[in-house]
């Protein structure tokens, strides 16, 4: 499909009598989870998602000119009563978001926003685990740190939280959650290899009973046979 330029649309004499940014946001609601998306520029986008379930559709829903994603918070439920996820995004300057708005922006922007939501879909299929990581957004969005928010739920081993405290505290949490990664994915490998060294002997076992049956039941026939033969 052919790219339409709208550039032309970006004159200020046209955008600013077309866009009217609102700032503001409100406290999460129990069950919704806030996101930011990063579109470019250090610019995040503040978007609400209201969920219905992993295997439901979703909407992802640009507002009219004037509105913000927390207008939203009482007209998305009743998406969610016919069964459909509801993801509503803010432009640039709107809600939380940063930037200034423009079309241009706004077409490449919706373009982001979809392909994250499409990233993010069914990464936690575990319902508990996400329930879990929902409630640590929220307390986060209260002013939590993220070690706190972790560490209140109750659910992530001790080691989780304290690589999150050290991370936090030398200021570089994203080294922490890879060295966090690494830890992890090391321990799987090492217990399914033990695992597997568990299972050798009694695969071997069966493995050799199964032959063993196997044997019994064709030899025995032949030896009834050759037993029952006149030399």
């Amino acid at each position: 499909m052919a790219q339409v330029d709208y550039s032309a649309l970006d004159d200020p004499n046209i955008s600013t009598s077309s866009f009217y940014p609102r700032q503001g946001w409100t406290p999460t609601p129990e069950g919704v989870q806030d996101y930011i998306v990063n579109v470019g520029d250090d610019i995040g986008l503040s978007c609400r998602f209201f969920p219905y379930g992993n295997s439901a559709p979703t909407i992802l829903f640009f507002y009219g000119n004037g509105e913000t994603a927390i207008d939203y918070d009482s007209i998305a439920p009743m998406y969610n009563q016919i069964g459909l996820n509801f993801f509503v995004a803010d432009y640039r300057g709107y809600g939380k978001s940063g930037g200034s708005p423009s079309f241009t922006t706004m077409l490449s922007d919706a373009n982001t926003v979809l392909e994250a939501m499409r990233t993010s879909e069914d990464i936690v299929a575990n319902e508990y685990v996400a329930d879990g990581l929902r409630r640590a957004g929220q307390q986060i969005n209260a002013g939590e740190n993220l070690s706190e928010a972790f560490q209140n739920l109750g659910m992530f081993p001790p080691l989780v939280v304290r690589m999150l405290r050290v991370g936090e505290s030398t200021g570089a949490l994203d080294t922490a959650l890879l060295n966090i990664t690494y830890f992890y994915n090391r321990d799987v490998n090492e217990s399914v290899d033990k695992a597997l060294k568990l299972l050798e002997p009694t695969l071997t076992l069966v493995l050799g009973s199964v032959l063993a049956l196997i044997l019994f039941s064709v030899l025995t026939p032949l030896y009834d046979m050759l037993g029952q033969l006149d030399f």
